[in-house]
């Protein structure tokens, strides 16, 4: 969003939210869920985005309809023995399947079944908007002729779909039953999403409360319910969180607080790898399908004594707004070494 068109829209909220505060705060979460329209992808990013694409090709293709649209997955299965377990992956905002397909071949190379999902909005899958009840309707439908699922390797936004959906917090589904999780640079407090942008966009409080009680009627529950930590804590699954200290859209603290949770909980910290960067980065890949694989213990073994986990610190300072939809930059492929994510 260019700085002109926000503060043209933070002047329109402040205004609205003295007039019609419930209204505004209702036209707010429309804006907050959001996604990115082509017209805002440049020309550069086009060709990133194509080139991602790509590794995609050896996939079969199929769109699957739910209430709000079709969602568009991608089948990946081993050479050898057929597999009898599935791993499915699913991206953060403004991302797309291609971006998390660096995890595939080590998938397949276990034996697992790989099924990337383009979420609404995103990739080619219909729509313009997305909201966590909606990533749940849309992935129950593909659960219910994909399913079951032995695990998940979600990025940013698609981690707090991902929790959400394991303790079953979107009325009219039951919680989604897993054997392995693996979370990236994924936020743990939906509240606090939702309060930054309503403090970002200039709402006053009666417009806010308008914005947040849109998630209690989609869902079934207020907005305080979706907490990544109690949710892992009510799940019981065995959960591997992978973040960077440097990560400057998700704040590292959110990482250290989903280990709240319980022992059933790991942290592997691995710096100067960012928020998008983290997702093609060879010892994130291997820890991940190892953690799939029920290795996540050696792992983690030897990420510390490479001195990648024990040695990071958590960021002091975290830039969260770019995290927020409406704010979040397109996924890039691998980024040049150096290059910020």
């Amino acid at each position: 969003m260019a700085m002109s068109t926000l503060s043209f829209t933070r002047l329109g909220v402040r205004i609205g939210s003295l007039i019609v505060p419930r209204t505004t705060g209702r036209a707010v979460f429309d804006l907050f869920c959001r996604t990115r329209t082509p017209g805002t992808i440049d020309e550069k990013q086009k060709t990133l985005i194509a080139r991602a694409e790509q590794r995609l090709g050896a996939a079969e293709v199929a769109e699957i309809p739910y209430p709000g649209g079709t969602v568009t997955t991608y089948t990946f299965t081993p050479d050898a023995a057929p597999a009898d377990k599935t791993v499915v992956l699913i991206h953060g905002w403004t991302g797309r399947a291609a971006f998390m397909s660096g995890f595939v071949e080590p998938l397949l190379s276990c034996g697992f079944r790989v099924l990337a999902i383009d979420l609404p909005g995103h990739g080619r899958s219909s729509g313009k908007t997305l909201h966590v009840p909606l990533a749940i309707t849309a992935l129950s439908a593909v659960h219910a002729v994909t399913g079951p699922w032995h695990g998940v390797i979600a990025h940013s936004f698609g981690g707090a779909v991902t929790t959400s959906m394991l303790a079953g917090h979107v009325r009219g589904f039951a919680p989604l039953g897993l054997e392995r999780l693996v979370l990236i640079a994924a936020p743990q407090s939906i509240p606090v999403l939702f309060r930054d942008f309503g403090r970002m966009i200039g709402i006053n409080s009666r417009a806010q409360a308008a914005f947040e009680q849109r998630v209690l009627e989609l869902s079934g529950n207020t907005l305080d319910t979706f907490i990544g930590a109690d949710q892992l804590r009510k799940a019981g699954v065995p959960t591997l969180v992978i973040h960077a200290p440097d990560d400057r859209e998700v704040p590292y603290a959110s990482a250290e607080a989903f280990t709240t949770a319980g022992p059933h909980v790991s942290l592997l910290a691995v710096a100067g790898m960012g928020h998008r960067r983290i997702l093609y980065a060879p010892r994130v890949i291997k820890a991940a399908a190892e953690h799939m694989d029920g290795k996540a213990a050696a792992a983690l073994h030897e990420m510390n004594d490479h001195g990648l986990a024990d040695n990071a610190q958590p960021a002091l300072e975290a830039r969260r707004h770019p995290a927020l939809p409406c704010l979040a930059l397109p996924h890039p492929t691998p980024p040049r070494p150096g290059k910020a994510s």
